[in-house]
């Protein structure tokens, strides 16, 4: 049995394996702005979903960060704030004034991906104190090995220590989707997603808000959580 460790990030020291973490686990998405774009771009995408969050975790396992949960329960108000604050003042100008030397069709992507997840902020049925998964992804080469369940268990742990009472995640037909009904997460809204029709034409895709009640969440079941 392969041994793991579930931690909170450290985000200084976790950022370049949260990074490839990342990569593996969206890049069928976002492949234009990683391949055609300096790796900085994604790195920041990266810090900027940490910083707004107050609650995330990696999967540890033969000595490297192979999985990442991203998420936020109930942020202070200053922290939220500083991660929006880098979001709207530092990425979009540099992303505007092309720092990350994107490719036209990175650009685009880009573009269509920020303009296609709006949907999921407009949509997304208001509630306080929130929480919600910012980004999650394990390794494609650790997969099915329970490390989501255990990054999931661990988050929603602090959720429940926190009182909140709901916890949602966004997530869309191109992504691996079907964890979180597995999992016990509940489909609250659905609609058409474009934020990939420059590399899926012709194909319809949906994006969906889930939801999960926190008092029948699982609780941890196994792994080493510190």
């Amino acid at each position: 049995m392969m041994e793991s460790i579930i931690r909170p990030l450290k985000l200084d020291h976790d950022l370049d394996e949260s990074h490839q973490v990342f990569v593996s686990g969206f890049h069928h998405v976002f492949y234009p702005i990683m391949d055609e774009a300096k790796p900085a771009l994604c790195r920041d995408m990266v810090k900027i979903c940490a910083r707004i969050g107050n609650r995330s975790f990696v999967a540890e396992a033969e000595g490297r960060v192979v999985g990442i949960l991203l998420g936020a329960a109930a942020p202070p108000w200053k922290k939220l704030r500083a991660g929006l604050s880098e979001a709207v003042f530092g990425f979009g100008p540099r992303a505007f004034w092309n720092r990350y030397q994107m490719s036209a069709f990175a650009k685009k992507h880009l573009r269509r991906v920020l303009i296609g997840y709006s949907p999921h902020v407009y949509k997304h049925p208001p509630s306080w104190p929130w929480a919600e998964i910012i980004v999650f992804a394990v390794h494609r080469d650790f997969r099915g090995r329970g490390l989501g369940r255990k990054l999931m268990d661990a988050f929603l742990d602090e959720v429940r220590k926190k009182g909140i009472k709901k916890a949602t995640v966004s997530t869309d037909t191109e992504l691996d989707w079907k964890f979180y009904p597995a999992y016990g997460f509940k489909r609250i809204v659905t609609f058409p997603l474009k934020a990939y029709t420059l590399i899926l034409p012709g194909k319809y895709a949906e994006g969906y808000i889930y939801a999960i009640d926190i008092s029948t969440a699982p609780k941890p079941t196994g792994g080493q959580i510190l």
